[in-house]
C-alpha cells in the first residue's frame, strides 16, 4: 500500500507539472489568433483518448499481461516526450529578471493560488477529485477483476 501511495503521489506531481507547462507551451507554438482553434483540439484529442482508451488497455492487459501493458504505457509516455521536446519554439524564452530558489517561487505562487478568491476552491476540488478519483480507480479495477471477474478486455469495454 505503501508503494502505491508513493506512486500515486508522484504521478499526481508529475501530472501537475506537466499540465502548467502544457498551458504555457501551447501560446509558444501557434499564433495568439488560432489559440482557441489549438486548445480545442487538444481538449478534443484529450477527450477521444479518454475515452476510447480503456478499450484496447483492456485488450493489451488479456493479450500480454498487465506489466507489459504499463511497460507499454512508459515507453509511450518517453515517445511523447521526446517527440515535444524535439518541437521547435518560436521566439525567445521569456527573461526573468532575478533568479530565485523554485522553492520560494513554488511556495510564493500557491500563496497566491489558495488566497484567491475564484482560484482557491476551483484548485481544491481538483485535489479532492484527483484524489477521489485515484481511490475509486484503484478499488473500481480490483473488483471488477477480483470480485465481478470481468476480466481485463471486459473490464476495459465497461470503462470506456
Amino acid at each position: 500500500m505503501a508503494t502505491l501511495v508513493v506512486v500515486v503521489f508522484a504521478f499526481g506531481v508529475l501530472s501537475l507539472l506537466f499540465d502548467a507547462a502544457n498551458q504555457s507551451f501551447l501560446p509558444r507554438l501557434v499564433p495568439r489568433t488560432s489559440l482557441t482553434a489549438a486548445n480545442a483540439r487538444l481538449e478534443q484529442s484529450d477527450a477521444a483518448a479518454q475515452t476510447t482508451g480503456p478499450v484496447p488497455a483492456g485488450w493489451l492487459i488479456k493479450v500480454v499481461g498487465a506489466p507489459v501493458a504499463i511497460l507499454f504505457d512508459a515507453v509511450s509516455y518517453l515517445v511523447s516526450g521526446l517527440l515535444l521536446a524535439s518541437v521547435p519554439v518560436a521566439g525567445p524564452a521569456p527573461r526573468r529578471p532575478e533568479r530565485r530558489p523554485v522553492w520560494t517561487e513554488l511556495r510564493e505562487g500557491l500563496a497566491y493560488v489558495y488566497r484567491h478568491r475564484t482560484l482557491a476552491p476551483a484548485a481544491l476540488s481538483g485535489h479532492l477529485w484527483f484524489l477521489a478519483n485515484s481511490m475509486l480507480g484503484t478499488v473500481y479495477l480490483a473488483y471488477g477483476l477480483r470480485e465481478l471477474r470481468l476480466g481485463e478486455f471486459r473490464l476495459g469495454v465497461i470503462i470506456f
